[in-house]
């Protein structure tokens, strides 16, 4: 059985999800609200170098404050720091956007924000919605010659909301559920 931890991001939290680990949790999570935790990705990877098991995840990161080459960016970064032990949770947004004064974004954006990242992260060209092209290139170019970034959250239904039917359908479009 799986169990996991929500972590508040922070310089140290890294000994929270050492410690975590050291209990045998399997999963930390990583809160990405901005204006009032530190930032997911640099906690993360301090865990990430001083934990050897523990799973370490965004839980969950708001699409509209990084740009999703950013994310596939720290997300291949984060993955060579602790092979195959990172996830990628993701959401709309509503507390983290709240703390700003904003609200959700749209499920068809945060949609389109995850066929984005998992398109460079399989090393491919995007062609955004908004008309930009990204090409995948220097720290995602080797990726495409392994696939651990189909691990990325394959239990992404866990963090969504069993009431929020869209999301799960965006989940399965995605590939995100199997």
């Amino acid at each position: 059985m799986d169990f996991g931890v929500g972590i508040a991001s922070s310089s140290d939290s890294w000994k929270l999800a050492q410690r975590a680990e050291a209990l045998g949790f399997t999963h930390a999570w990583f809160y990405d609200t901005q204006m009032i935790t530190a930032d997911c990705f640099v906690a993360m990877a301090a865990a990430a170098m001083k934990t050897s098991r523990i799973r370490l995840g965004t839980g969950v990161l708001v699409p509209s404050n990084r740009i999703a080459a950013v994310t596939a960016n720290a997300f291949a970064t984060l993955n060579g720091l602790a092979p195959g032990r990172i996830d990628f949770g993701v959401g709309t947004g509503f507390s983290a956007r709240r703390a700003m004064g904003l609200g959700a974004i749209k499920l068809a954006d945060m949609e389109e924000y995850i066929r984005v990242v998992y398109a460079l992260l399989a090393g491919d060209t995007v062609e955004t919605v908004r008309g930009f092209r990204i090409v995948s290139g220097g720290l995602l170019r080797p990726l495409e010659n392994y696939r651990w970034w189909w691990r990325f959250n394959r239990r992404l239904g866990e963090l969504l909301p069993a009431a929020c039917i869209e999301a799960q359908i965006i989940a399965r479009k995605t590939g995100v559920f199997r």
